[in-house]
């Protein structure tokens, strides 16, 4: 069956014993073997065109179907064990299986994907639908101030930044701050730019205040009044003078501070930069644009 005289290229394509082997792993992906084929990168092409699960599982049965070859030779040379094609088709599902847990790619929603799942006994990776929301712009009301916040750490833990944006009842963008802090995770940093932001309306002498951020887990701290304690205290403080309302909003439309936060961190630690205006450098929401999300 297996001869010390031959070749790789006759051990592990062209022997009747590995012909069977090729023509059964072909058969239960669908794809049309040819006894001529005769090296690893043309057989790899026949999935090209795939989706990414079975592209993945491609790979495997070519590299499963070579090591148990080579397996079934050496047992053969030096044991005297005869090779049993039953056996490799056995252990290469087995191995199907293992390599299943690993993998993270989807399928395509077709038939002929989904056949060869069933076929490799593995359960079926169905891919997502995208979902695609719309999201606008909204503006506080008359007497009440929007604050846009946003920080970020480069590292979590690193060298973070803190960005803070106005508007008034009318869009306008009426100041902007952007600061430097220290070493912080990401969720410090996001409780502390909504420190800083508060604190800084109630010295431009707001009373109405609707605080923005993307992050959900931050609003709903500050919400349900649980800060941590390291915050507690100038919490409480400027709670005492101010009207707050508090919302988690998509990032699409809190970019402007996303854009100063990560300016901020590039400051000098504990140096800020204030703007009574529109910052020239900033891309601003517009209020009339519909923005897109695809999760």
């Amino acid at each position: 069956m297996f001869s010390l005289l031959k070749d790789d290229t006759h051990l592990f394509w062209i022997c009747p014993f590995a012909a069977n082997i090729w023509s059964w792993i072909n058969e239960l992906f669908g794809f049309q073997w040819n006894p001529n084929v005769q090296n690893f990168e043309t057989v790899t092409a026949h999935a090209t065109t795939r989706s990414a699960a079975i592209c993945d599982f491609w790979v495997a049965a070519i590299t499963n179907v070579l090591t148990e070859i080579w397996h079934h030779r050496n047992s053969y040379i030096f044991n005297n064990i005869l090779a049993s094609s039953r056996r490799v088709k056995s252990k290469i599902l087995a191995n199907f299986f293992e390599c299943s847990i690993l993998m993270k790619s989807t399928m395509h929603n077709r038939v002929e994907d989904l056949m060869i799942f069933k076929k490799l006994q593995i359960n079926p990776r169905p891919a997502k639908p995208t979902r695609v929301l719309q999201c606008f712009l909204s503006l506080p009301d008359l007497d009440q101030l929007k604050i846009g916040c946003d920080g970020c750490s480069r590292g979590n833990p690193g060298p973070s930044g803190a960005g803070v944006i106005l508007h008034d009842h009318t869009g306008n963008t009426i100041s902007a701050m952007l600061a430097r802090l220290g070493i912080c995770t990401n969720f410090v940093v996001e409780l502390l730019v909504i420190i800083f932001g508060l604190e800084w309306a109630s010295d431009r002498g707001w009373s109405k205040i609707w605080v923005t951020s993307d992050s959900q887990t931050a609003i709903k701290f500050f919400a349900s009044d649980r800060v941590p304690w390291f915050i507690n205290s100038r919490c409480h403080n400027i709670r005492k003078s101010l009207t707050i309302k508090f919302s988690s909003v998509f990032r699409e439309i809190n970019f402007t501070a996303n854009t100063m936060s990560k300016r901020g961190a590039n400051l000098l630690l504990g140096t800020k930069e204030t703007f009574d205006h529109w910052p020239s450098f900033l891309v601003v929401e517009n209020l009339n644009t519909c923005y897109f999300i695809f999760s």
